[in-house]
């Protein structure tokens, strides 16, 4: 089978933010369940047959604090016991990527309800379900188009979804709305990205840099010590600098007090020595107060 974080992988290689299981904060990764649920629900060898479009009827979320927030508040009402998201992909309107059930695995939300001819009771066993992170009467935004297309795309060119699978909203299979209006209006332009992005490769969006202060935090500590050793490395050459600078001017004075006399070019050549140490203080009192 195909490398259940693969679609991660590609997800990020094309400059997607994306955010596992430990680093939302899921209590059921550290108590093990999503490990577990591996072994005791695995899916079907064979490529998935369908994708799957849902709403996670949360909050829609600005942050990457009210991205893992709102994951957290998913797993806590996942039908599974115990609880772990339902979906394996969960979108949020500003283009996140918050990792759910694992690929290979089977997962929970998913069940024709209307008995639609032709499809399995258990639709979970089938495909793969991916989640919008927000409300029903919530706009559906272009990130989100896009993303969703990328999502379907990556699990396409990984292997876990057959080539050309259909996207189907919730609503096909369940009596109720999901994934709303907003969404099934743009599942056109997803499928036709999908297909695009299945055909060239995923769009690649790494121009646009995750905020530092929404890096993990061992790279925010990382950084940290980065600018500390490079601020610590240009003080030690400006006080160097400075004290070389120092000698040669008290050399020079004391030079010129041992001859009781001095000329105007020596007086020049000393008072340019001296301009040059106090700009080299000045510098050094710039960086100082900048660190």
């Amino acid at each position: 089978m195909p490398d259940r974080l693969a679609v991660i992988t590609q997800l990020r290689a094309a400059g997607v933010e994306c955010f596992t299981r430990d680093q939302w904060g899921s209590a059921a990764e550290r108590a093990g369940a999503y490990a577990r649920r591996r072994g005791t629900h695995p899916m079907p060898a064979a490529p998935a047959a369908y994708h799957f479009l849902h709403l996670s009827v949360t909050a829609d979320t600005d942050t990457v604090l009210e991205g893992a927030a709102g994951a957290r508040q998913i797993e806590g009402y996942g039908y599974s016991t115990p609880a772990m998201v339902s979906y394996q992909d969960l979108i949020t309107n500003e283009g996140r990527y918050f990792q759910g059930q694992d690929y290979g695995t089977k997962g929970t939300h998913t069940v024709n309800d209307k008995a639609v001819p032709g499809y399995p009771r258990d639709l979970n066993l089938a495909g793969y379900a991916c989640a919008l992170m927000q409300n029903v009467d919530d706009e559906v935004t272009d990130a989100q188009v896009q993303l969703a297309a990328m999502v379907f795309a990556a699990r396409e060119l990984a292997g876990w979804v057959r080539r050309g699978a259909p996207i189907h909203p919730h609503r096909t299979f369940a009596w109720k709305s999901c994934p709303g209006d907003r969404a099934v209006a743009r599942l056109d332009e997803i499928r036709r990205l999908k297909d695009a992005y299945v055909r060239d490769g995923l769009p690649n969006n790494q121009e646009d840099d995750m905020p530092y202060t929404e890096w993990p935090k061992k790279d925010q500590e990382a950084l940290v010590r980065d600018v500390a050793a490079a601020v610590d490395a240009r003080l030690a050459g400006f006080k160097k600098n400075v004290k070389t600078r120092l000698g040669r001017a008290v050399t020079k004075a004391n030079d010129l007090k041992a001859r009781k006399t001095a000329s105007p070019e020596d007086v020049a050549a000393l008072q340019a020595g001296l301009d040059e140490l106090r700009a080299d203080l000045a510098a050094l009192a710039d960086d100082t107060e900048e660190a």
